[in-house]
């Protein structure tokens, strides 16, 4: 089998590496059936697939006869998108997010699209896309943009936190089609898209038209955004080499004034012939010089010396500013004024703040950032003589950074001395220690919301006192210990970086006791009796065939910080994206007879929703696909009318025409 119309997708990766490289006739690529089962492929098993459009249809009895009817459509310029199916999905502060479900054919074809796309705007020999874009991209997301702000913020002293109002439904059609025209001379391949754009959606029943926006659910939607944002990502950068000027900053008067008394003490402290008590006195002196400059500012932010840094995700982006307040308002403001203008974007000012970034957090891609400790004074108060009489030999008003409180016994500092040694690895992989002020970014679990988006599930009530799930107790005991293990696993593994990850011991907590109330409330007893039944982690004994297995909750021991854990993967060699495809198109069974009968003639997939687990629960033809552990079988039309009819519900595996191929 040939990989020739995968390698000219490849080619195409390998030309858009040259910066601004025109790609024309790129809708011939819209003919090659491998595309199109690569892109079933990528889909067939998605969750969601089998949900049906408008239309009513879903990705059963897909087929290449399927791929056949389209690619005769998009030849003669005849293919249409049909109207979306829009339902509105729940967002966490209680207002609603539009979805578009497609039709199964539109969604193969968008796929294909978003093949061709990220081949041009994002091929991994050289993205077209800015290294501070972390949305919808391969090898990226939330925790490459979290890292990029921890390896790379240090020392910012204001943070915008930026958010666009409604960027996927207000996107200007025109503006985005005049910007890939810049790099896509095609305007076969261009109407294409615009007819993607257009084609409207069902609100209720009622065909509305889409006139501004790209549908939210659409697959070919996220680049599109990525690349009409991309826009701002330039914008931005030019607003950094604009405004960052000097190269380093200069320290202030009073701090130059102090650092030349305590050189002159330092010296006479040097001379010979000194008495003890002319020392003592010099020392003392000295001491006093040392604290007065510590309470002062070492350095002066006269806007002698500034840097920007800049991250984005999706439509929420972030700038940091090491600079005056006045910079980061005129920042924002410009960003403003340029979304509007030029994109025809609005600022969500009611999500748009700009905080201190050492007395204040900000928050981004559900993380609370902070940069350094906050400066400021506690009062420790000792013994009393009496009443409202302080003991001013043992009361004293200490800097909380660079000095210790002592209360009850206990020696108390707040936040890292002025100076602190990491270790630094630099652009080219060097490894090396170097000493920071305590201007370091530091990121936190917004653990008070999380146990606020556990109540709106069920989990605990509004004090986070864990509750049983009513919704879960039908399930069985092993499927109800695994799904809120599921929910824990994903909290632990996305806040794994935070610098107060042990606080997370308290989700941990409310997890694994409101699965153990629910199990409770299923078999009538105590939680006591549940925990002495299974155990402290909850081991719930499930058997597969001849095979014993335990299912249980997923305890964290380990509870060490370590703001170097990011879950990010490996970047792939360049030709990963060749490679895959061709696996992807060489495990197809689109090309394969049926498996019931070995028939050649109208053969399609047949589809379920999932694979279920064995047992009695399931019956029909449903369970030979469970035996096969396998969601789509290919099927002539003859033996998939007998499937759906339940004809076929008593076939055994040994009655299958090829039962290895069809488990392969």
């Amino acid at each position: 089998m040939s990989n020739k119309d995968l390698e000219r997708l490849e080619t195409l990766r390998k030309l858009n590496a040259k910066p601004g490289w025109v790609n024309g006739d790129l809708y011939r690529l819209m003919y090659k059936t491998d595309l199109y089962v690569v892109a079933y492929q990528k889909l067939k098993s998605v969750p969601g697939n089998m949900t049906p459009g408008p239309d009513g249809t879903t990705l059963d009895e897909f087929s290449l006869r399927t791929i056949e009817r389209i690619i005769s459509n998009i030849k003669d310029e005849s293919f249409q998108f049909s109207r979306a199916r829009r339902v509105h999905i729940p967002k966490a502060n209680g207002k609603t997010r539009p979805l578009g479900i497609a039709p199964p054919r539109d969604k193969i074809v968008q796929e294909v699209m978003r093949m061709i796309l990220e081949a041009v705007y994002d091929s991994p020999y050289g993205s077209s896309f800015s290294d501070d874009s972390h949305g919808f991209r391969a090898k990226r997301g939330c925790h490459t943009a979290l890292k990029s702000i921890r390896n790379n913020w240090s020392g910012v002293t204001w943070i915008i936190e930026g958010d666009v109002k409604a960027a996927f439904d207000c996107i200007d059609h025109d503006i985005l089609i005049n910007i890939l025209r810049r790099r896509i001379k095609d305007e076969r391949f261009i109407n294409l898209i615009r007819k993607a754009l257009t084609a409207g959606y069902y609100e209720f029943k009622t065909p509305v038209d889409s006139v501004v926006g790209t549908p939210q659910g659409s697959i070919v939607s996220p680049i599109l955004c990525n690349i009409f944002l991309h826009e701002l990502d330039e914008f931005v950068a030019g607003l950094i080499g604009t405004h960052e000027k000097g190269d380093k900053k200069r320290t202030s008067t009073e701090y130059n004034y102090r650092q030349k008394q305590i050189e002159r003490v330092r010296s006479k402290l040097g001379e010979p012939g000194q008495d003890a008590d002319e020392r003592k006195e010099l020392l003392k002196e000295l001491k006093a010089l040392l604290t007065a400059q510590k309470q002062s500012s070492p350095m002066r932010d006269d806007g002698s010396f500034i840097r920007m840094k800049y991250v984005r995700y999706a439509d929420d982006w972030c700038v940091g500013i090491n600079g005056p307040k006045h910079l980061a308002v005129q920042i924002r403001d410009e960003v403003k004024a340029f979304m509007a203008d030029k994109l025809g974007l609005t600022l969500n000012m009611e999500k748009t703040h700009t905080r201190h970034a050492k007395a204040e957090e900000a928050f981004f891609l559900g993380t609370r950032i902070k940069v350094g400790a906050n400066s400021q004074k506690v009062v420790r108060i000792g013994d009393k003589n009496g009443p409202l009489t302080l003991n001013k030999e043992k009361t004293h008003i200490r800097h909380a950074k660079d000095e210790e409180a002592f209360f009850l016994g206990t020696r108390i500092k707040v936040g890292a001395n002025s100076q602190k040694v990491v270790r630094i690895v630099d652009k080219n992989g060097r490894n090396y220690q170097k000493r920071v002020t305590g201007w370091l970014p530091q990121m936190f679990a917004p653990c008070d919301k999380l146990v606020t988006r556990l109540n709106s599930r069920g989990f605990c009530d509004l004090d986070g006192r864990p509750l049983g799930k009513a919704a879960w107790m039908f399930l069985d005991d092993d499927q109800i210990v695994s799904m809120a293990g599921a929910v824990l696993r994903g909290l632990i593994n996305f806040y794994s970086f935070v610098d107060n990850y042990p606080d997370l011991r308290r989700i941990q907590y409310i997890l694994k006791y409101s699965a153990a109330k629910t199990l409770a409330g299923k078999h009538r007893t105590s939680v006591r009796r549940i925990f002495q039944k299974f155990g402290d982690a909850l081991a719930i004994e499930k058997k597969r065939k001849a095979k014993t297995a335990f299912i249980s909750f997923p305890t964290v021991v380990d509870w060490k910080r370590d703001p170097t854990r990011f879950k990010i993967g490996e970047v792939p060699s360049p030709d990963y994206a060749l490679q895959k495809s061709i696996t992807l198109r060489t495990r197809s069974k689109l090309w394969m007879n049926c498996v019931i009968c070995g028939s050649d003639e109208k053969v399609a997939m047949h589809h379920i929703r999932h694979v279920k687990k064995m047992g009695e629960k399931v019956t029909g033809f449903n369970r030979l696909m469970a035996i096969l552990n396998r969601k789509q079988i290919p099927a002539c039309t003859p033996c998939h009318v007998k499937i759906h009819k339940g004809i076929y519900d008593g076939l055994k595996l040994s009655d299958l025409h090829d039962p290895i191929a069809a488990a392969r």
